[in-house]
């Protein structure tokens, strides 16, 4: 009975944390991580049962788990995360029996910066990889293109590249993609407005990109 009366607490508990952190997460969604993670400290600090509760959640965080998944060509991309990983790790296999091979681990592309991966998309035949890398969880992402056979990075560097969507050419030489406008095109508090459709060759100037869609658009 003692045992069922502490389970039942716990959820009770977590349930009632899970609830306050909704709110908080509401409230500080805009402020940088350092405080964001401050602020969301001060409900749980002052709960008897806080110990239990990341005891708990450190055992759950344990369990390896994989997330998004695409097959492009002959190849299969999947998003895995170990006890080890702090945050989910982009791998690759070269056919459904293939070795899975490490490609993007986030947790070691920064010295001393955190960085995030926001968004990937293969390339059609899987070849290349377009991905979205943004710093101390701002979610400010910067395009990049990697050759997946050598690990290289192209030159290809697209900022302002938030959330962003993108389809590749099926010859793989380019792709169309959504862009927000950077500082000074446009107010700073519509910096995450006016969202637009550009076309990128590769190898060539993105500030020179043409816009495909969204002239004239209202944000």
């Amino acid at each position: 009975m003692e045992s069922l009366h502490r389970e039942r607490r716990f959820r009770a508990v977590a349930l009632r944390a899970s609830a306050a952190l909704s709110i908080v997460a509401l409230l500080i969604a805009a402020l940088p991580l350092s405080v964001a993670s401050a602020s969301t400290s001060l409900p749980l600090d002052a709960n008897p049962d806080r110990d239990a509760l990341r005891a708990r959640l450190d055992e759950l965080f344990r369990i390896p788990s994989l997330g998004a998944m695409s097959k492009n060509g002959e190849r299969v991309f999947f998003m895995r995360r170990d006890p080890e990983n702090e945050q989910s790790v982009l791998y690759f296999k070269d056919g459904l029996d293939g070795e899975p091979k490490l490609l993007l681990d986030p947790d070691t592309l920064g010295e001393e910066t955190r960085m995030g991966l926001d968004w990937w998309f293969p390339s059609v035949d899987g070849r290349l990889l377009a991905y979205g890398l943004s710093e101390e969880g701002s979610e400010s992402s910067v395009l990049l293109v990697m050759d997946v056979d050598t690990g290289k990075l192209l030159p290809d560097r697209i900022p302002n590249t938030r959330a962003a969507s993108l389809a590749w050419k099926r010859e793989g030489g380019g792709f169309y993609y959504t862009r927000f406008p950077g500082p000074g095109e446009v107010p700073d508090a519509e910096l995450f407005f006016h969202r637009k459709i550009y076309y990128h060759e590769l190898g060539t100037d993105p500030a020179a990109d043409p816009l495909v869609f969204g002239e004239g658009l209202d944000r």
